[in-house]
């Protein structure tokens, strides 16, 4: 049974609880600081708990001794001293895990301009050598990427205003990288729209998800549509395949192209006049047909890893773009097809726009941006 204690011992024992406590927190406060800044991640739930731990435990160790060492007394044998333990224990533990979430949010908002972490492995290598950084202030306004979906609003409302910590004496091509990059790490964005001003300050930023599914690798006259199938055991994604009907008469119906699988049900792209000659209801045979490179799918999924994008833009009559090349907007034009003329696929590089032009052109979002607005007639 725990001894009674008088009113006056309960306050001082409490008081030193409540120190160890506070002792506790603040070593964790700054090992979750640290730890947000060199590895840009929260410090992992229970090792706050941990340092928190141990400080204590260096302190009551000492305490007892030097009781020993001056006095003899061995205080944590009595039952008054192992409450007190195991209260401290308790309390720091507390105090340890609200100083884990403190010493991360200070590590995320208040990491001054030569603190290292917030910046990724490859962006701490640039710091080091240029031996400074620049801090990014973001617009409060964070706009859509048209033809993208849109970023979940409680992350954009996260960006808006926000200041962003990069290696300094970087190129501006550099630093475009390099902003994208930190965006598409730290908030999982997949495209970005992004404009510098002459001092290097983000002045314009849009923001759009990372194109998902098979709809947009889906060549113009094809559709996707699922159907029973019994598709050969070394069949895959990608391979051609003949669809043969088994009753009521075995016919073959058409060719198409499988795009996913799942036990039987199988997902395939189909010429979009044919696609009616299936019935999800029914089950199907397929055969597979050799193998054959094909240039759309390898380019379309070459597109969805880059962060180039493709447009098709018409030119207006009175567009500021009418006499100006592709290099101009650093784009890479594919096609051009003229108001009067033949096609062209690829044109020339030297082969400036001309009014009525109907352009197909890959690039950044930035410079298909500056592209489209020059090209309806307005200034880019």
């Amino acid at each position: 049974m725990i001894p009674l204690v008088t009113f006056e011992e309960a306050m001082n024992q409490g008081l030193r609880i409540g120190i160890l406590a506070l002792l506790a927190g603040g070593i964790t406060v700054v090992v979750s600081l640290i730890y947000r800044w060199y590895v840009n991640e929260e410090l992992p739930q229970g090792v706050g708990i941990l340092f928190g731990a141990a400080a204590i435990a260096v302190v009551l160790n000492t305490t007892v001794s030097l009781g020993q060492a001056i006095g003899g007394t061995t205080e944590l044998l009595n039952e008054r001293a192992a409450a007190f333990t195991i209260l401290t224990f308790f309390f720091g533990a507390v105090a340890s895990e609200g100083g884990r979430h403190i010493g991360d949010r200070f590590g995320q908002r208040l990491a001054p301009g030569w603190a290292l972490g917030g910046l990724d492995r490859e962006v701490r290598a640039y710091v080091k050598g240029a031996g400074r950084t620049i801090r990014l202030k973001l617009p409060d306004e964070i706009h859509d990427i048209d033809g993208y979906d849109p970023v979940r609003s409680d992350i954009k409302a996260q960006l808006a205003g926000e200041t962003m910590t990069l290696p300094g004496r970087l190129t501006h091509q550099e630093l475009h990288e390099a902003f994208i990059s930190r965006l598409q790490q730290d908030h999982g964005i997949g495209k970005a729209d992004v404009e510098f001003d002459e001092r290097g300050n983000v002045v314009y930023l849009a923001v759009g998800r990372g194109e998902a599914g098979i709809g947009h690798t889906l060549p113009p006259g094809q559709v996707a549509t699922a159907i029973r199938a019994d598709p050969a055991f070394s069949a895959s994604p990608g391979d051609q395949v003949r669809v043969w009907r088994t009753t009521p008469e075995v016919e073959r119906l058409l060719t198409a192209e499988i795009r996913a699988m799942a036990d039987d049900i199988v997902t395939l792209a189909v010429e979009e006049e044919l696609v009616d000659r299936l019935n999800p209801e029914s089950g199907y045979r397929l055969v597979t047909l050799p193998r054959e490179i094909q240039d759309d799918r390898a380019f379309a999924s070459v597109l969805r890893r880059a962060n180039e994008t493709a447009v098709r833009i018409t030119i207006a009559s009175d567009a500021s773009v009418t006499g100006q090349l592709p290099r101009d907007f650093d784009l890479i034009v594919l096609v051009i097809d003229p108001a009067d003329g033949d096609r062209l696929a690829p044109p020339p590089v030297d082969r400036p726009f001309e009014a009525g032009d109907t352009v197909i052109a890959m690039g950044r979002p930035d410079s298909l941006r500056r592209f489209e607005t020059a090209a309806q007639g307005t200034s880019p």
